[in-house]
């Protein structure tokens, strides 16, 4: 064993049984032995002189600065030091910190750990990220991955990677929301008693999650935060942030799952909501007694690139001058005074019911960089019905929902009586029984448009589809794309120029559960997945739906006549999910027997990209130029296959 080993172990061994003293004479002969190494035995040093008494408590200055501001306890200036490498930090996490991770026993068996990882366009360190989790030494481990939207590759490696390791688990958003959104739907589909986090193009040390818990089992700690260094690859040169080589940051968090259930989601910004999460996690822990506790060795190791979350605090070019001066933006800090405004209205006990999940406006109003929700500013009411034979499904359906909309309008189709789940929602749901208003059956999706305000969007559903968290706020970002103009929806047909029957065998049929590449005009569009700006809709009443049944194709007639176009917007497969029913569903009544939708198809004929064309022209007579650009660039170049 060497001079050096034999020190610093003697020195972690006298920490850990409390004999900070001894330590103090033990770290201070390892800085001397090896010099070039002294600013990673300087951090347990400061711990433990801390634990003396010899120096101040450094108090963590979360409050009125952001979190990565805040610090481990004082390092020396790093401009004189030799350049640090990865490597170096590898190395001396493992020989200062894992000696008293060692000494924390670790029950049988481990406890599960949700490890939340969240992507965007990050191709380039996606695998690598995932690995570095995937080989922690903590045996008991879930690695939840959301690719929020990607364009890039990183969903095709994230599909190859979970083949090889169950403990992998992958969702892909598809409207880019910002990270604490994708960040959401991850802490919504974890299943760990702790959670710890961690951003796709970022490094984890192999004994960051074992460190960490060895913290979080302990009596009274309901959160655990680490160090990070900022790393800049390939070099894998450690760049000082104002100075210093590692500091405490939120990103590297490990908290127990129960704590994070009590203080509510994180607030959907594109950037700094991890202070704001942190702050309610603070105060919480506070109120109970909890403790919030750090680690000092940096075991998160953060990848500096251009268009990296932290890009508008760094006020120097740090390729060029080999450090990173890291201040706070004015959108931060506007932010931050913002939501502890929010804190001090709320207290405690109401962070849980504010920061819901998922949401599409901002609960604390921030800067227009700050923000991709949809934030529409007139309501959002969707419209569906149901038989009793799927009330569980409707259920779950209401559920995947009810949280993404204002105002719900629900047909109860020969139900004896009104489920208790709907009254729970009563405060959002309308409800008519077919006892009130018979015989509409799906036509009932539409009962409440004659008296809709024209100032708002419309959107109709099934009772057995699982809406995804992005659902709704997709679609209005297509409505505003497409200027308003045009009804959008997920389940797309289109028919034949000359049809002769509904289901014709040349019928294109875009299935809501596949994948669509991009948008795509239809001459149909399934109820059960559409919606519009509800002035589109203007004269549209229960008499356009004379025959119970037919809702999807009625409406497309409707759609036709007033040369509205219908557009299915593109999407990954699998975005919505159909629950199994356990009844016949409309498709399958009437694919074998269609003839009164084979009726309207000859009687309105032409359809095909004829009368999408038509639809196409009417909408962009009177329509702003870049929006008529964006609905001619859909019409096919070979769009002969549809006559």
């Amino acid at each position: 064993m060497t001079s050096r080993t034999s020190t610093l172990n003697a020195a972690n061994a006298a920490y850990g049984a409390g004999d900070f003293a001894r330590a103090v004479a033990l770290y201070e002969q390892a800085m001397a032995e090896n010099p070039d190494l002294a600013p990673f035995y300087q951090l347990n040093l400061d711990r433990a002189r801390q634990r003396l008494g010899m120096l101040d408590t450094q108090e963590e200055r979360v409050s009125g600065r952001h979190a990565e501001a805040s610090t481990v306890p004082s390092l020396p200036d790093a401009s004189n030091r030799p350049t640090i490498s990865l490597a170096d930090l590898y190395r001396e996490v493992d020989a200062v910190e894992l000696a008293l991770a060692l000494n924390s026993p670790v029950p049988t068996p481990a406890p599960l750990v949700s490890v939340l990882m969240t992507a965007h366009d990050v191709a380039a360190y996606i695998e690598q990220a995932i690995t570095s989790v995937l080989r922690q030494s903590w045996s008991n481990l879930e690695l939840i991955v959301v690719d929020d939207a990607s364009t890039d590759a990183t969903w095709r490696i994230l599909q190859r990677l979970r083949e090889s390791d169950e403990r992998l688990r992958c969702w892909r958003l598809n409207t880019n929301l910002g990270t604490y959104f994708a960040k959401n739907l991850a802490l919504r589909e974890a299943r760990g008693a702790f959670l710890f986090f961690q951003d796709g193009d970022d490094l984890s040390h192999p004994e960051r999650i074992r460190l960490g818990m060895a913290q979080l089992m302990r009596s009274g700690v309901m959160c655990v935060r680490g160090a990070y260094s900022r790393v800049s690859f390939p070099s894998e040169r450690v760049l000082p942030v104002n100075g210093l080589i590692s500091k405490l940051g939120l990103i590297t968090l490990g908290v127990r799952r129960e704590v994070a259930e009590a203080i509510g989601y994180f607030n959907c910004t594109t950037k700094a909501s991890d202070e704001e999460w942190f702050e309610r996690l603070r105060a919480y822990a506070a109120r109970h007694g909890g403790v919030v506790a750090d680690i000092s060795a940096p075991t998160y190791y953060n990848a500096l690139r251009p268009d990296s979350l932290f890009a508008d605090m760094v006020a120097n070019d740090p390729a060029a001058d080999g450090h990173i001066e890291q201040r706070l933006s004015a959108e931060r800090t506007a932010y931050a005074e913002a939501f502890r405004q929010r804190h001090r209205e709320l207290g405690v006990e109401g962070f849980k019911a504010f920061f819901r999940f998922p949401v599409l406006r901002d609960r604390i109003p921030v800067g227009s960089g700050m923000s991709l929700l949809p934030n529409p500013r007139c309501p959002v009411v969707v419209s569906l019905c149901s038989i009793p034979e799927r009330e569980a499904l409707l259920r779950r359906t209401l559920e995947t929902l009810v949280d993404q909309v204002d105002a719900v309008h629900l047909y109860l189709d020969r139900y004896p009586s009104v489920p208790e789940f709907v009254w729970d929602l009563h405060q959002k749901v309308r409800v008519v029984r077919s006892s009130e208003v018979p015989g509409l059956r799906d036509n009932g999706k539409f009962l409440p448009v004659a008296a809709l305000d024209m100032e708002c969007y419309f959107l109709t559903a099934d009772d057995d589809i699982l809406y995804p968290p992005d659902y709704v706020a997709a679609l209005i970002e297509r409505i505003e794309h497409y200027g308003r103009k045009a009804v959008i929806g997920v389940h797309g047909v289109l028919v034949p120029e000359r049809a002769e029957r509904y289901f014709s065998a040349y019928r294109k049929v875009l299935l809501f559960s596949k994948a669509l590449e991009r948008d795509a005009l239809v001459n149909n569009l399934g109820s059960g997945t559409l919606g519009c700006h509800a002035s589109l809709l203007r004269g549209l009443g229960l008499g356009h739906f004379p025959t119970s049944g037919m809702a999807d194709l009625h409406l497309s007639l409707f759609c036709k006549q007033r040369g509205i176009p219908m557009i299915a917007l593109a999407r990954h497969a699998n975005w919505l999910v159909e629950q199994p029913s356990p009844n016949a569903t409309l498709f399958d009544e009437h694919r074998n027997a269609d003839e009164a939708q084979s009726a309207l198809i000859r009687c309105h004929r032409p359809w095909g990209y004829a009368a999408i064309g038509a639809a196409v022209r009417s909408a962009t007579a009177a329509a702003p130029v870049e929006v008529a650009e964006r609905l001619r660039a859909l019409m096919p170049v070979l769009g002969a296959c549809l006559r």
